[in-house]
């Protein structure tokens, strides 16, 4: 097919992903239309994405900055897919209507150079700990994008990059705890945690022009970052193991299991044999319904035991990743050997088990050593059933799951694990979801402290214990808080008192989502 006389269109890779970006100029070439790869004084026709014209001047002005981008788009038609669209379907160029074109905007986003506007100094504080930070808030399109940039960083790996990453998610936890929408660049220049943050500011600049980022888009359609994801996602798969598959030229979960399946870890084949499932989030309902069951669970072995669910969910979200359960005792030292016997229980639920027994070196004292020795915690899949199934599981399930004698140890090891009787071949319709649950142990003396350190965010963590260490020159782990100038440890009942200890305004779990 002859090339449209004259025609020569450019196509604006933003906002478009990477796989469509290459399909739409092989098409457009297949049906004679000329394709720059690069925007120049031939280019007749610009198609992009972008919501406006002034959108895409501004996008190209950064990609040529040497350009006079404005005299050279004058005589060019800025338009959208749909005119693309219509000119493939008639293999010539169609007559570009008002439809076709960009809007022009009406008004311009405040400059840069602005004066500073007073930010309020509560929530502006130091640390992000000292700030209010609701799970929603009003700049979250900035917040995500910084995040999204922070999980890059991370997974780059590396002193440098780590460090980055932390400074991403600073600046997202500013973004956060801000009362306001930002609307300009000088509500941005003084916030704490973003005052040297240049990166940080050409994103957040960019998307108050543009309304979305290029770098950040560009991230999202990167075939690396994307197979990062995807290898990440797998229970048991960390950002260096996941790089060093993607270096071998793995690039999905059937390459993994072709390749590696004979050097993979227990917890990485059952991350893929219930891959689907992991990465779906765990909701609110679903989250109760594991807390019931594993509560009766304990109760029945032992009565008065406190169950209750941390991270995410206390915080307000409706959804997570897993289920994150913290137990514990009022009467210290009750506590102990009730992990093993609880695993035993919930038998018929486990598809994994990982029980990990810690030694805390965080805080070091003889003193308690021992107390911190008896902190237990165990990584699972758990088996969770469909509501209608559950009610029908009670006595079969017991028949089914007989005791083989054997008491204690590691459960994934010694019991008859559910994967074994439920396999593929004897279900004919799957009546389970199979849900990341973990269990922490904690004796009655530490548990304001393990319940602040699971209740999270990882980031207000992160903060009050920095703060903690650099303001008050105490150690906060999530097993105590030793005052380094009194040389002791400091009791806590409650987590209000943990905040008292350290000179803080009390934070609700709904307050520390930075």
């Amino acid at each position: 097919m002859a090339a449209p006389s004259g025609a020569v269109l450019y196509i604006l890779n933003s906002k478009i992903q990477k796989v469509r970006f290459v399909h739409l100029k092989k098409i457009a070439r297949k049906n004679g239309f000329v394709v720059e790869d690069e925007f120049s004084e031939k280019v007749t026709y610009i198609i992009s994405e972008l919501d406006s014209h002034e959108q895409v001047i501004r996008v190209l002005q950064k990609s040529y900055p040497e350009a006079n981008v404005e005299k050279l788009s004058e005589k060019c038609e800025i338009v959208n897919l749909e005119w693309f669209t219509a000119c493939m379907e008639e293999g010539t160029l169609v007559k570009v209507s008002d439809h076709h074109r960009l809007k022009i905007e009406k008004q311009k986003v405040e400059p840069v150079a602005e004066d500073p506007i007073e930010v309020d100094p509560y929530q502006n504080a130091k640390y992000s700990c000292q700030r209010v930070t609701p799970l929603v808030n009003p700049n979250q399109k900035y917040s995500d994008a910084l995040e999204l940039l922070e999980k890059h960083a991370e997974f780059l790996g590396g002193d440098n990059n780590l460090a980055r990453a932390l400074a991403f998610r600073k600046a997202s936890a500013a973004l956060r705890a801000h009362p306001r929408p930002i609307k300009s660049m000088s509500e941005v220049e003084n916030l704490n945690d973003l005052k040297g943050g240049k990166h940080c500011k050409r994103v957040i600049q960019e998307i108050l022009e543009d309304n979305f980022s290029t770098e950040v888009e560009n991230i999202q359609s990167d075939e690396w970052f994307q197979t990062m994801q995807t290898f990440t996602g797998i229970f048991g798969c960390g950002s260096t193991t996941a790089r060093k598959w993607y270096e071998k030229g793995h690039r999905t979960l059937d390459d993994i299991m072709q390749s590696e399946g004979g050097s993979l870890t227990l917890e990485q084949m059952k991350g893929i044999e219930h891959y689907n499932d992991l990465n779906t989030p765990v909701t609110r309902c679903e989250a109760e319904r594991v807390l019931n069951i594993v509560r009766n669970e304990a109760e029945k072995i032992l009565p008065g035991v406190t169950v209750i669910i941390t991270g995410g969910f206390i915080r307000g979200k409706s959804s997570g990743h897993d289920v994150d359960f913290l137990i514990s005792h009022p009467e210290e030292g009750k506590e102990e050997g009730l992990l093993a016997k609880l695993l035993q229980n919930l038998r018929k639920y486990l598809l994994y088990t990982d029980i990990q027994r810690k030694t805390y070196g965080e805080v070091s004292s003889s003193k308690r050593q021992n107390t911190m020795d008896r902190f237990e915690r165990c990584f699972s899949i758990f088996k969770l059933p469909s509501e209608s199934e559950a009610s029908e599981n009670g006595a079969k399930g017991e028949e089914r799951y007989q005791d083989d004698g054997q008491e204690g140890g590691n459960p994934s090891k010694k019991m008859k694990m559910s994967s074994e009787v439920d396999s593929p071949k004897s279900d004919n319709k799957k009546t389970w979801i199979a849900r990341r649950v973990d269990f922490v142990i904690t004796p009655a003396s530490q548990h304001p402290f393990a319940l602040m350190g699971w209740t999270g965010s990882r980031m207000f963590c992160r903060s009050i214990r920095d703060y903690a260490n650099k303001e008050m020159n105490m150690i906060l782990t999530s097993h105590g808080l030793f005052d380094k100038t009194k040389n002791q440890f400091l009791e806590a009942k409650t987590e209000r008192e943990i905040f008292e200890h350290l000179n803080l305004p009390y934070r609700e779990p709904c307050e520390r989502n930075c």
